[in-house]
């Protein structure tokens, strides 16, 4: 079988070579062929784990990749690990095949080509096919190739319990030496303390230091940060610490930042959410409110929520829009995006939640697609810092107009063609035939509504106009209190 074998280097540079020229060091440093990103809704669970073995993060695309990579990290024969290694291909009866494995495992022994996929999928005829070729080509170079699937649960709960003490920086050496002099087979973990007799009075204070370096090293830290002269000075200098952290294996997210100590203030927590804002995802960032003058956790009520529901339309105000497009956005997407976009602001709500309160504008799978066009135009911090303000604003000064409920009435008798006709007699206007009361109709129907042009109802049925209803007596006046047909916040402050 004739094979290939692709790799991309670290510059980004893509390498091809036959597969028996390719040695499992080269791919060492090889970055993973395929990118993954999250997005709402998507069936599979992505992301990164840091791995004791290779000191450094490798990416899953399910929980199943995941499971294998504990595995993995807790095998002492394995000296590396690469996620997505190359793209095979292979000729197969006359027809081109190409297949990326899992992961690659360097081992004492052969390298190990691996591919996770659960069990009740390794009896499809695709999946047989594409496993059986790759066995072939990986075999034939010497390699052993694996298939792996779901392993027996309490193994793995054992291993995952496990994986978070494989931390061997935060453990004494002095004490490893001093405990291996014991029998520990069989003894429970808290009775292993009572082996080393000189060391059971030794406990430091909760969560202070241990050594008066590190003591010294974390007071010079945070004077730093606290030295700052605004909050994006400050969070800037947090971020160095935080990326220190992730690559000692600390997970750093904004729910872990809740057991970094209690009685956090405001401003700290606000600091922290910002130092992170470059690893959230455009809609963390909203939640979080990172292009606020104060980022702060999402509000655990529904009150917020409530009233950036009834105080935002389907579709946002064009003037809004103008401002905040990207310009390479259909406008038809757009206002019902950024609508989606404000809902999210500072509350809990999810994309799909978002999209369905507005309406039906736009779906979730649409709005996550306009989030990343967002993410990747070059005015994207000014582009969230308008929409935290104007969530900020809808939420502190809700306009008279409740367009929650404006969403759902009933707007089937909207303009009936006596109405049209009357109009039109009044102000001396053409009525028209076809298409223009349509439009009326339906332009009336979105200023009242929020709504898109084309979710206004058909003509509605004729009326017979009694003498009563036609009196001007029974006609129904301007009151003060009813709401304006139309309202937008200030697009400047």
């Amino acid at each position: 079988m004739k094979a290939e074998v692709c790799f991309r280097r670290q510059d980004g540079r893509v390498e091809a070579r036959p597969r028996e020229s390719v040695a499992a060091l080269s791919l060492q440093s090889a970055t993973p062929w395929r990118t993954f990103r999250w997005y709402s809704g998507q069936k599979h669970y992505s992301g990164t784990y840091w791995s004791a073995t290779v000191r450094n993060h490798v990416i899953y695309e399910s929980r199943l990749e995941l499971a294998r990579l504990l595995f993995a990290d807790f095998d002492p024969s394995v000296r590396g690990i690469v996620a997505q290694p190359f793209l095979l291909k292979a000729e197969v009866e006359g027809t081109v095949r190409k297949h990326i494995p899992d992961y690659l495992l360097t081992c004492e022994g052969r390298p190990v080509v691996v591919d996770v996929k659960p069990c009740d999928r390794l009896s499809k005829p695709v999946v047989a096919s594409t496993f059986a070729w790759t066995r072939q080509a990986v075999e034939s170079r010497g390699w052993r190739h694996e298939v792996w699937s779901e392993p027996p649960s309490a193994e793995l709960d054992n291993v995952r319990f496990l994986a978070g003490y494989r931390r061997d920086w935060l453990l004494s050496p002095e004490l490893l030496r001093e405990l291996r002099q014991f029998p520990l087979d069989g003894v429970a973990l808290k009775d292993v303390a009572r082996c080393v007799p000189a060391r059971t009075d030794a406990r430091p204070g909760f969560m202070a230091p241990s050594h008066a370096a590190v003591a010294a090293a974390g007071v010079a830290a945070a004077v730093e940060i606290l030295a700052a002269p605004g909050l994006r000075q400050a969070a800037e200098r947090m971020r160095r610490l935080t990326t220190e952290a992730r690559s000692r294996g600390v997970t750093v997210t904004a729910t872990t930042l809740n057991d970094w100590g209690k009685g956090t203030s405001p401003t700290l927590l606000g600091i922290q959410l910002a130092s992170l804002e470059g690893e959230f995802r455009p809609s963390d960032r909203l939640r979080h409110r990172t292009a606020g003058t104060l980022p702060c956790h999402p509000e655990r009520s529904r009150d917020r929520a409530d009233t950036l529901s009834r105080s935002t339309p389907g579709l946002l105000w064009p003037s809004w829009a103008a401002r905040l497009s990207p310009g390479t956005t259909r406008d038809r997407f757009l206002r019902p995006a950024l609508a989606a976009c404000v809902l999210i602001t500072g509350t809990r709500t999810e994309i799909d939640a978002a999209a369905a309160q507005l309406g039906g504008p736009i779906d979730p799978v649409n709005t996550s697609r306009i989030l990343q066009v967002l993410e990747d135009a070059p005015g994207r911090p000014r582009i969230t810092a308008a929409l935290t303000r104007l969530a900020d604003h809808l939420a502190q000064n809700p306009p008279p107009i409740d367009y929650r409920r404006r969403r759902t009435l009933d707007y089937t008798d909207l303009l009936p063609e006596q109405e049209w006709v009357a109009i039109c007699r009044a102000t001396g206007a053409f009525r028209g035939k076809g298409h223009k009361p349509l439009i009326a109709r339906a332009y009336l129907f979105n200023r009242l509504s929020g709504l898109p042009l084309e979710f206004a109802p058909p003509s509605p049925p004729p009326k017979t106009i009694s003498s009563a209803t036609a009196s001007p007596s029974s006609q129904p006046t301007a009151s003060p209190s009813r709401p304006p047909v139309s309202t937008k916040p200030p697009t400047t402050s």
